[in-house]
């Protein structure tokens, strides 16, 4: 069975939420309308946003080991039997049902970012971001 997982970008402050911050969501219809977030600093406080963008682990690994979120920024690199190398950095996305990924193998590609944290990374995309 596929592990579900969440994380999020909080608009608000600028921050990337940890899918264990999460207490829950707010649904109204199809659409997600909020969620609980607990953080613990110095003191535990839990704070409801509406303000935020929702990203799906997609059950994939890069070769660090690290989980392959929708909305992260790999690289990978593809080398062709001319001897060409081309390295690519792409930015993992939700489309048609599935995760589009270019066809590289996830062992093959390491997260170097996400599109909230590190906008500047994307070169190659197929989907343009609104």
């Amino acid at each position: 069975m596929k592990e579900m997982r969440f994380r999020a970008w909080d608009n608000s402050i600028k921050k990337m939420i940890d899918p264990i911050q999460i207490q829950q969501f707010e649904f109204r219809g199809d659409t997600t309308k909020g969620m609980r977030i607990h953080y613990t600093s110095e003191e535990a406080y839990t704070v409801f946003t509406d303000d935020f963008e929702l990203m799906q682990y997609t059950g994939l690994k890069d070769k660090n080991g690290r989980r392959i979120y929708e909305g992260d920024v790999v690289k990978f690199v593809v080398a062709y039997t001319d001897k060409t190398i081309s390295e690519n950095i792409i930015e993992i996305t939700f489309w048609e049902g599935g995760f589009w990924h270019h066809g590289f193998r996830p062992e093959q590609c390491e997260v170097i970012g996400n599109i909230y944290k590190n906008p500047d990374l994307i070169r190659v995309s197929h989907i343009k971001r609104k």
